[in-house]
């Protein structure tokens, strides 16, 4: 890619990246990495001179992974906090793919 200065760099953070939910401190952590590695090889890249690498860092709300079984407690807190259903694995990797493409 940077030989290239072309393609494109997919990584999947989290609304969780961008606001920390109680009962999920390492999963929030680990998803606000996710977004600070996006933005920080950007720059990198950026500075090497392959300024044309595309980079997308998708935060959904939470995907339906098997990480949590959906009749856990934190399902439960989860799913009072952020007010909005558990995404559908298969369905949100369809949007994704079409929305970069």
């Amino acid at each position: 890619m940077i030989v290239r200065n072309s393609g494109h760099i997919v990584t999947i953070s989290s609304l969780a990246g961008i606001i920390g939910f109680p009962h999920f401190v390492d999963y929030s952590a680990s998803k606000a990495a996710t977004l600070n590695f996006t933005d920080t090889l950007r720059l990198e890249l950026n500075k090497l001179g392959a300024n044309k690498i595309k980079f997308t860092c998708i935060c959904p709300s939470f995907i339906n992974t098997g990480f949590l079984s959906l009749k856990s407690f934190k399902a439960n807190f989860l799913l009072k906090k952020i007010m909005s259903p558990i995404l559908e694995t298969e369905y949100e990797a369809n949007r994704i793919v079409y929305a970069i493409l």
